[in-house]
């Protein structure tokens, strides 16, 4: 299967002062990251792209970027795969006090779609730092 895969980077060096808002912890950061992700798998990237916005420094045209890519890519997969049943997260990992990771897998009928979201702690709290997704479920089991 092609590897699909757009991830968003945000400031190679985690510079947070562009941020406008963070999450108090990695919890509560789940419950808006899982409302974007279905906003995503069920074809509505830019409603799911304007919840996370907020939560990064990524410039307009990055975050417009997305939308049209995601649009393109979800209308196939949708397609291809059959409706969104559902988004479940398999993971919160950490590293150290300052990184944290979210996996979270989109049940389409026929296949899963994974999402990975990077969060980074500064002094002001949690920032998404990445935001990518692909159609490659067996990366988990490595």
């Amino acid at each position: 299967m092609k590897k699909i895969v757009w991830a968003l980077l945000v400031c190679a060096l985690f510079c947070a002062s562009g941020f406008a808002k963070s999450f108090k912890s990695p919890k509560v950061a789940e419950k808006e990251i899982s409302k974007a992700i279905n906003f995503f798998a069920n074809g509505q990237s830019q409603s799911g792209a304007d919840l996370l916005k907020p939560y990064t420094n990524l410039s307009d045209e990055s975050i417009e970027r997305l939308v049209v890519d995601s649009d393109e890519n979800w209308s196939e997969f949708l397609s291809k795969f059959g409706r969104n049943l559902g988004v479940e997260l398999i993971d919160i990992d950490t590293e150290g006090s300052s990184l944290a990771q979210l996996v979270h897998v989109v049940r389409l009928e026929d296949y899963p779609i994974i999402f990975r979201t990077t969060l980074y702690r500064n002094d002001e709290g949690w920032k998404i730092i990445a935001f990518s997704y692909n159609a490659e479920p067996e990366e988990l089991f490595k």
